[in-house]
């Protein structure tokens, strides 16, 4: 338990998040293991891509269930923060990355219109990204159905991923 905790606290972030692949005594343990991994992300990585990445293999591999999620967000409001964050920023970059898609599309079908495609692509591209992380290639009929969802959709199915534990689970779900 000590060297777990010293592990906890390592400036180094492979140790950090490498904490969920432990085997964990009691739900308390695997908690604070996640919540520490979290904490680790955020200070020992820059990168906001690689934060995306990591947070995925942390979710991953802690493996929370529905009862341990909540009681996660209880109790680490800070760290659910932290990754709701890079989630959050990982919309965001999908969308000023469909921006820039659309203002180049927009400028030859009209600006409007431009936009509003590039962003729903730039979100669908982000979901599709979040999606293949977390559990590995999609099939053609998932990536139709997440480039064909709106905007609404394509924000509901977003918020499941990190607690689904299938692709049809966040595709199949009702907001």
């Amino acid at each position: 338990m000590v060297e777990r905790r010293a592990r906890g606290n390592s400036s180094n972030i492979v140790a950090r998040l490498c904490l969920p692949l432990m085997h964990w005594e009691g739900t308390d343990e695997k908690l604070e293991a996640r919540a520490s991994a979290l904490q680790g992300l955020e200070t020992l990585e820059p990168d906001p891509n690689k934060r995306l990445k990591y947070a995925d293999f942390v979710d991953n591999y802690a493996q929370l269930d529905d009862n341990e999620q909540e009681l996660f967000r209880q109790r680490y409001p800070e760290e659910e923060a932290i990754m709701t964050g890079i989630v959050s920023r990982s919309r965001q970059e999908g969308r000023q990355e469909g921006l820039q898609e659309g203002r180049q599309e927009g400028r030859q079908e009209g600006r409007q219109e431009g936009r509003q495609e590039g962003r729903l692509e730039g979100e669908a591209k982000m979901l599709a990204r979040m999606l293949e992380r977390r559990f590995g290639p999609l099939n053609e009929q998932q990536l139709e159905r997440i480039r064909s969802a709106d905007e609404q959709t394509l924000w509901a199915w977003s918020d499941r991923v990190f607690q689904a534990d299938s692709v049809d689970e966040v595709l199949d779900s009702q907001s």
